[in-house]
């Protein structure tokens, strides 16, 4: 009995280790990936900075075709994105993005800044955000940014690895308020998670591009969605 006991410790103490391991998918400069569509007005330059919510994903490439065809204008979307990538991370693109001096900026880090093994706290999630508003600002004063807030995680991927998630949550939500951006909150919604943390792409894409196309401001909208605030 106590050997099995042991076994069992033994066991769960080494999936505890596994999981707060920091993955190398964390690391390194991420992959940007380029989109267009076609219109005849004057172009307009989208990027969107974040997580793996993001990275690989056909949602930024269904953006921007919806957003070509409803404004009739040329669309340059850059997705900056990378599995794992926290606020901090983020930070590290500012350059990037000032370089493009975007009409619409689009950010997704607070699932990541919540993940325990990144270290990020509150208050460094707002350090690292507004030094990314205030960069995109001075490169273009009239850039519209919308601060996704996604779904919730589930299981092991919420209760062990983000057990404040609920805390960051909140964190983005207040920092949308105090910098002036569009909050696009998605934590009430659900979404068959695989893995506690990604839902399919074909179903995380029909949650998002909607709200985000109403959110762009340039497409007009007849209702703006429950969570746009």
């Amino acid at each position: 009995m106590n050997r099995a006991l042991w076994l069992i410790g033994i066991s769960l103490f080494a999936a505890l280790a596994a999981l707060m391991v920091l993955p190398r998918d964390m690391q390194g400069s991420g992959v940007a990936r380029h989109f267009e569509a076609s219109g005849k007005g004057p172009p307009l330059t989208v990027s969107i900075i974040g997580t793996s919510l993001t990275a690989g994903k056909t949602w930024p490439g269904k953006l921007a075709d919806a957003m070509g065809q409803c404004s009739n204008r040329l669309v340059l979307l850059d997705s900056f994105a990378k599995p794992g990538a926290g606020s901090s991370w983020g930070k590290s693109r500012a350059a990037v993005l000032y370089s493009r001096q975007n009409d619409l900026l689009i950010m997704e880090f607070a699932i990541n800044d919540a993940d325990l093994r990144r270290g990020i706290w509150p208050e460094k999630t707002a350090n690292n955000i507004k030094a990314i508003v205030t960069s995109a600002r001075k490169a273009n004063p009239n850039v519209r940014i919308i601060m996704m807030v996604p779904h919730l995680p589930t299981g092991i991927k919420r209760w062990l690895v983000r057990p404040f998630v609920n805390m960051h949550y909140e964190t983005a939500r207040k920092l949308a308020k105090e910098l002036h951006l569009i909050l696009a909150d998605f934590s009430g919604e659900t979404l068959a998670l695989r893995d506690g943390a990604h839902a399919s792409d074909k179903d995380f894409a029909a949650m998002v591009v909607k709200p985000l196309l109403a959110a762009s401001g340039y497409c007009a909208t007849p209702k703006q969605p429950p969570i746009l605030r």
